[in-house]
């Protein structure tokens, strides 16, 4: 059912001819605090939305899906394989800067490589 089906429902039913106009801009007024309110898109569509994105880059730079995790709907963990190339990793990044997606990202795993410890 419209907007306006409901507007004129109301009207007809509870407002004498008198009040009619208030009432319509009160409802006019309602109408628009709750279409204010309302989040165009849902966060499990921007969450879909970046996770394609982000599995676009990973097949894209030959890497696994697993090294580029969506964690919520803004923060990516990169953990690539210890056998991935300099350009693959490159390639992640100039992908990700190219797509400018609103993501906090963090590196998982990398204290593994750090002195002292052989790989």
């Amino acid at each position: 059912m419209s907007f306006r089906s409901v507007r004129r429902l109301l009207v007809a039913r509870f407002a004498p001819s008198a009040r009619r106009p208030a009432l319509l801009g009160a409802l006019a007024a309602c109408a628009a605090c709750l279409a204010c309110g309302r989040d165009p898109t849902p966060s499990a569509s921007i969450r879909t939305e970046r996770l394609a994105a982000v599995h676009r880059i990973a097949a894209a730079c030959r890497l696994p899906d697993s090294a580029l995790e969506l964690i919520g709907t803004e923060e990516l963990q990169f953990r690539p394989p210890p056998d991935a190339s300099y350009q693959s990793l490159d390639c992640v990044f100039r992908q990700l800067k190219r797509a400018d997606l609103p993501l906090k990202m963090g590196f998982v795993g990398n204290e593994a490589y750090g002195p002292g410890n052989q790989q």
